[in-house]
């Protein structure tokens, strides 16, 4: 069986229903035939009803509401992780680099030192950078475990880095002061 159609203005309620529960009209103060409508329509009421200055937060709590969200830096993860990666291949073709350059006698020095003092300033850069955006990136809420992927793969690199580059400086100024004097 299907139900006639409702003329508008009718109210879904019984007729024993008290005055009070029905919803009205903003507009017109008559029942309304649909409560989701009266309420959207009181919604709008009220809207209209509260000064603009009222109905926004105010500055200081809307930033201060965004400030205790972490915020996604899921990219700055992606990013640590790949410059971590990038380091620690740089590092170990480095290395390597130097192994062959220190054990073959008859190698052209000038060319390995080059090759070796280019991968340290790369390795340097790219471990430096994936350090720096795993840190930022670790207090994120998304892409922790990158970010943490990210610092552990940058860490080393950047350490031998620092330490070879700090080693190489100290024994030359050792050779510099130590050299036999002809005088």
């Amino acid at each position: 069986m299907q139900t006639p159609p409702r003329r508008p203005g009718t109210s879904p309620y019984r007729p024993g229903q008290p005055t009070a529960a029905r919803p009205t009209s903003a507009q017109t103060q008559r029942p309304v035939a649909n409560p989701r409508v009266a309420s959207a329509q009181a919604t709008t009421a009220a809207r209209q009803s509260v000064p603009p200055a009222a109905a926004q937060p105010a500055p200081q709590a809307a930033s201060a509401a965004n400030k205790k969200q972490p915020k996604n830096r899921l990219a700055l993860a992606i990013i640590s992780l790949i410059f971590g990666i990038i380091s620690v291949l740089l590092c170990v073709g480095g290395l390597l680099s130097f192994i062959g350059t220190a054990l073959d006698p008859y190698a052209n020095d000038t060319a390995g030192m080059a090759s070796v003092i280019i991968s340290a300033v790369l390795i340097f850069i790219f471990s430096l950078l994936g350090f720096i955006f795993g840190l930022a990136a670790k207090r994120s809420s998304s892409g922790k475990g990158m970010a943490i992927a990210g610092i552990i793969l940058s860490a080393p690199p950047l350490f031998l880095t620092v330490l070879g580059v700090g080693g190489v400086i100290f024994a030359g100024i050792f050779a510099m002061y130590s050299a036999p004097s002809f005088s």
